[in-house]
């Protein structure tokens, strides 16, 4: 029976439309194949499995290739493969850390997220071993390093503000940093020295801060309470001397000291019973 050439022609239409789906899977599966692969090493597994999903950002980058103990039992290795096209997002000295899936997660499937360090990098080379964090609070933790860096930065810029006058706090600042008693003696009368504590003071909490545990946490914020109240006081006397700038700085550097704190301590309400935080 001769077929009419209108169903011929749907018939190789729906064939050539089948075809092109096929191909772009193909496409798409070989792209996926080309990714990089990774080790991520966590304490705890978490129920994760192979196949839950890798993001970054809330994006999903990957999948996790498989999960298992290491000869230790204590423990676990996830491999994970990132897509290509996300290949040159994760970067060096990244961590990650295991999660539930947000809303909708009917399934109870687990994700892998990605955190990059906060100083930024170059791409994580391929076959690379991520150290995983399992808590928030050694999340948290691990985050504050880029913080303390950036806060060291801040620190070492008043001090170079501290080198000048009042009048000149609006130019580039000195390129040859003076020591801590050429500063106070060409400051303002009073400002330099009171400068010079605050940011020694501040330096000294910042290293401590830099290495708490979480059953420490309640001592540094009692230590925080005390510095705060010792440095008030001299804060206001550089205000007086016109130190403006170097106030500023400092007065934004404590308020996100502060926010930190805070966030450490909603972490470790998340953590309970964890000893010390490894960042």
């Amino acid at each position: 029976m001769e077929q009419k050439p209108e169903r011929l022609i749907g018939g190789l239409a729906l064939a050539s439309a089948a075809l092109i789906i096929a191909l772009i899977g193909i496409v798409f599966a070989v792209s996926r194949s080309r990714g990089v692969s990774y080790s991520v090493v966590f304490g705890k597994g978490k129920n994760l499995k192979a196949g839950d999903r890798v993001q970054l950002n809330g994006i999903d980058i990957g999948e996790v290739r498989g999960v298992e103990l290491d000869r230790s039992g204590e423990k676990v290795t996830v491999e994970i493969k990132v897509h290509a096209a996300h290949k040159n997002k994760v970067l060096a000295d990244s961590t990650a850390y295991i999660a539930n899936m947000t809303f909708p997660n009917v399934s109870g499937q687990m994700v892998v997220e990605i955190y990059n360090s906060p100083a930024g990098g170059p791409p994580m080379e391929a076959g690379s071993v991520i150290q995983g964090k399992d808590s928030p609070l050694e999340l948290k933790a691990w985050q504050l390093r880029g913080k303390l860096s950036q806060w060291g930065e801040e620190l070492e810029a008043a001090r170079r503000e501290l080198s000048r006058g009042p009048e000149a706090e609006a130019e580039a600042p000195r390129v040859v940093e003076p020591s801590p008693k050429d500063l106070a003696e060409r400051s303002a009368p009073g400002a330099g020295r009171d400068t010079a504590e605050v940011v020694a003071k501040l330096t000294r909490f910042l290293r401590e801060l830099g290495r708490v545990t979480a059953d420490q946490l309640d001592r540094v914020l009692e230590e925080w309470k005390r510095l705060r109240a010792e440095v008030g006081p001299l804060i206001e006397r550089m205000r007086e001397a016109g130190r403006e700038v170097v106030v500023e700085r400092l007065k934004k550097l404590i308020e996100e000291i502060e926010r930190t704190l805070q966030d450490l301590m909603k972490s470790r309400q998340e953590s309970p019973g964890e000893g010390p935080v490894q960042t």
